[in-house]
């Protein structure tokens, strides 16, 4: 509901978009939260009412980063033709098309679209939303290694051309970085690798590497 949004929307000039529902059917989609109005509608959505937003205060937005998935460009082929069953994918590419056609439109001044694999590590819930049976979410190790080694260091490359899993605390850092960084458009995959964690300053000009 884009009115909704009004209130919270007001004097934003920044914004980080991180929703997203499970690919298959689960008690996440209760309530018509599939993944095309989620993914799809729901950025729409946000988009409608933020530029409403900052046309009633005299202003631009100046910055958006969305993250979607490693796949999308890509969901013809396999693996992710089975992710995208469901049409989680094609819902995702049609939210990304829809923030490019803002700043295509003007009023969005530019966008980061960041690409995770598999989300892995905590925290989590996607136990709940699958049940006991089907336990998806992954140590944050290889299951091909057999030493527990955390797989901390972060391989960041440009477009959809990435495979592997991201712990959730690397996208959080990514998307954070991703906003601070408004020289460009860009549009990056996110994996984590064998190795220790970059710093702030590390992962800022590994963005910007791959934004290039």
């Amino acid at each position: 509901d884009p009115a909704s949004l009004a209130e919270a929307l007001a004097g934003v000039s920044g914004l980080i978009v991180c929703t997203g529902t499970t690919a298959f059917p689960t008690l996440a989609w209760r309530g018509g939260n599939t993944p095309d109005a989620v993914d799809n509608l729901g950025i729409v959505n946000l988009l409608e009412a933020w530029k409403e937003a900052r046309a009633a205060e005299g202003g631009k937005a100046k910055r958006l980063v969305l993250m979607s998935s490693i796949g999308v460009e890509r969901r013809k082929d396999f693996p992710f033709v089975i992710l995208n069953a469901a049409g989680v994918l094609d819902a995702k590419a049609k939210g990304e098309a829809a923030v490019r056609a803002a700043n295509e439109d003007g009023w969005l001044d530019s966008y980061a679209i960041v690409r995770p694999g598999q989300l892995i590590g905590g925290p989590y819930d996607n136990n709940y939303y699958l049940g006991t049976i089907a336990k998806l979410d992954r140590p944050a190790r290889s299951v091909l290694q057999w030493d527990d080694s955390p797989r901390q260091a972060v391989s960041i490359s440009p477009g959809d051309n990435a495979l592997g899993d991201t712990l959730r605390s690397t996208v959080a850092g990514v998307v954070v970085s991703s906003l601070m960084d408004v020289s460009s458009n860009s549009d990056v995959a996110v994996v984590n690798e064998e190795g220790a964690a970059p710093s702030d300053g590390e992962l800022l000009e590994m963005l910007v590497e791959a934004s290039a």
